[in-house]
C-alpha cells in the first residue's frame, strides 16, 4: 500500500503463499530447502526487505531481521 495513494491497488503474482501460525517457527523444511536459520533467536534470517532468498520473503514472528539500533532480532507475535 502506498501511503500517498492508499486507494491504488497493486498485485503480486506468485505460485504459492504460505501462512504459518504457531508457538515457534518449524524450521526443518525451510532449513532442508537451504534457508538460513538464526541459531540464537530462531526464525529465518532475512535482509532489510525481509527477503530470505531470491523470490522468497518472510514476515511476522518467523523473520529474524537486523534492526539498526537493536541488532538482529525476531519479534514474537505478542510483541507486535
Amino acid at each position: 500500500i502506498d501511503p500517498k495513494e492508499p486507494r491504488k491497488t497493486s498485485y503480486v503474482t506468485t505460485d504459492h503463499v504460505i501462512v504459518a501460525v504457531g508457538i515457534e517457527p518449524n524450521t526443518d523444511l525451510a532449513e532442508s530447502a537451504g534457508l538460513e536459520i538464526d541459531p540464537d533467536q530462531g526464525g529465518f534470517l532475512v535482509n532489510a526487505e525481509l527477503q530470505a532468498r531470491h523470490n522468497i520473503w518472510v514476515a511476522g514472528d518467523a523473520a529474524s531481521f537486523y534492526d539498526i539500533k537493536l541488532g538482529r532480532r525476531r519479534v514474537e507475535h505478542y510483541d507486535h
